[in-house]
């Protein structure tokens, strides 16, 4: 659990740095990549496939951080879970 604590930290530090839109976008970004690579070189498309949904996730993700309304509901939704 440590390792995931500290990565973390490091990925809010980044966000912090860079932007949400910023570090979905590499995500989607990275995750496409991956799914290129294990389909041309490992013919794998299972894994392919998981990895470019993946990539399309990130990419909503992302795509929500624009909408105002959208990216309020989803901060007041989190708040109040978190507040019980």
């Amino acid at each position: 659990m440590k390792t995931q604590k500290l990565l973390q930290e490091q990925l809010e530090s980044l966000i912090d740095r860079e932007g949400l839109d910023e570090v979905l976008t590499a995500i989607e970004q990275v995750c496409s990549d991956k799914a290129d690579h294990v389909r041309t070189n490992w013919q794998d498309h299972k894994t392919a496939d998981w990895w470019l949904n993946a990539s399309y996730w990130a990419g909503e993700a992302r795509d929500m951080s624009y909408d105002p309304e959208v990216g309020q509901a989803v901060l007041t939704a989190a708040a109040q879970k978190m507040s019980g």
